[in-house]
């Protein structure tokens, strides 16, 4: 399937006319199938009539009325503070870890997507300590904390989900860490957000409801935390 040129895709089977025959898709990234979803498809159309198929702008110069709407409601889904919307997900880890660390320390996951890595190395590029801790050991985590020389901010980097394994990381344990040592906690939830949410006492289904996110999901505040979503955007505030 290297560089296979696809005719046709109807939901989750897609057509090569190179092999001749449909194939089913395990290789998409549209984890949800929102792409083919007709109510989402439905709504997209008169946004691209009032706004064009592109915005013509940078953020720093203009935004439409599109983007701070999506971010109140994105806020509220969230019960975040804020939020800031931006183009991808790899864009927000290049760009917003290195604002953050500052020069100062990063702590990443040793297995954390290979996108939250390259922000990390980004940072280290603007002369920011790297260091690497695992998920499942808070007490390593402790330790590099207070073992970094300097002042600087320090800023822990993690899935929320795990790509790989779909393990949820140990948010409360990991978070009062943090908390306890003066850090951001920066966490990607591309794996959890639309999927995992918020739990009631009455909730039946494991994942939770409303699909909005991790911390939702564990109960816990954006208190330190800094929430990268699924390629639209960051909730929380350090």
């Amino acid at each position: 399937m290297t560089d296979a040129v696809l005719d046709k895709v109807e939901g989750r089977h897609s057509r090569s006319r190179s092999r001749g025959h449909w194939l089913v898709d395990f290789a998409s990234c549209n984890y949800l199938g929102f792409d083919w979803d007709p109510e989402i498809a439905a709504r997209i159309e008169p946004a691209v009539r009032r706004w064009g198929t592109h915005p013509s702008w940078s953020r720093l110069i203009g935004s439409p009325r599109l983007y701070p709407e999506i971010e109140e409601r994105l806020a509220e889904l969230l019960g975040a503070p804020d939020t800031l919307l931006l183009p991808t997900l790899t864009l927000i880890h290049s760009s917003v870890i290195p604002v953050l660390a500052d020069g100062g320390d990063v702590f990443v996951e040793a297995t954390a997507h290979r996108t939250v890595y390259d922000g990390c190395v980004a940072a280290r590029a603007q002369g920011a300590g790297l260091h690497r801790f695992h998920a499942e050991r808070p007490d390593e985590l402790d330790g590099l904390l207070a073992a970094a020389p300097g002042t600087g901010p320090r800023l822990v980097c993690l899935d929320g989900v795990n790509s790989m394994s779909g393990n949820i990381a140990d948010l409360p344990a990991l978070t009062a860490v943090c908390r306890d040592r003066g850090a951001t906690l920066y966490v990607d939830d591309a794996h959890g957000f639309g999927v995992i949410g918020e739990r009631g006492p009455d909730e039946s289904c494991p994942y939770g409801a409303r699909g909005n996110g991790i911390v939702r999901h564990l109960g816990e505040s954006y208190d330190g935390i800094v929430l990268g979503l699924l390629h639209c955007g960051m909730a929380g505030h350090g």
